[in-house]
């Protein structure tokens, strides 16, 4: 999934595999991904892998973009269990939205270290094209059937 805005900024997310692959029928241990975030804000870039999202999530995410995408009713912001990653439609002072994601704890890039989550003081954004958040729902979606929901969640 990727996410790219005019300034240069931009987020991709890809599905490593499960946290725990042998694990396959406890209820949150089976559905933890491991997720590389590669990220460029302002010029400078990062990536990092961690269990970011349970695989529900990831397919809530991919859901949740492709209705911003059609301009389908959602809600204004996408939260998850772990805290590294919030996606979230903001007004952009002209009448138009733009998609703010948060990046936390681990998803900070190493210059930007925090102790605590939700700080909401790092984000990167990104117009709400419908284009772009299509197709990042569609690559995420490809992603998550690679790894569907295991176990009795």
């Amino acid at each position: 999934m990727r996410l790219t805005a005019t300034s240069g900024d931009s987020l991709e997310l890809e599905v490593l595999g499960y946290q725990f692959p042998e694990l396959e029928i406890a209820d949150y241990d089976s559905n933890w991904l491991r997720i590389r975030i590669t990220a460029s804000l302002a010029g400078r870039g990062w990536t990092t892998t961690d269990p970011s999202l349970l695989t529900y999530e990831a397919a809530e995410l991919a859901a949740w973009l492709k209705d911003l995408g059609s301009d389908a009713p959602c809600q204004a912001k996408m939260s998850f269990i772990e805290p590294n990653l919030a996606f979230e439609v903001v007004e952009d002072g002209s009448g138009g939205r733009r998609l703010r994601v948060y990046l936390e704890l681990e998803a900070r890039p190493p210059w930007a270290h925090a102790d605590g989550a939700p700080a909401e003081d790092l984000w990167l954004e990104f117009p709400v094209e419908p284009d772009m958040l299509i197709a990042a729902a569609g690559s995420l979606q490809d992603q998550c059937e690679r790894y569907p929901q295991r176990g009795h969640v």
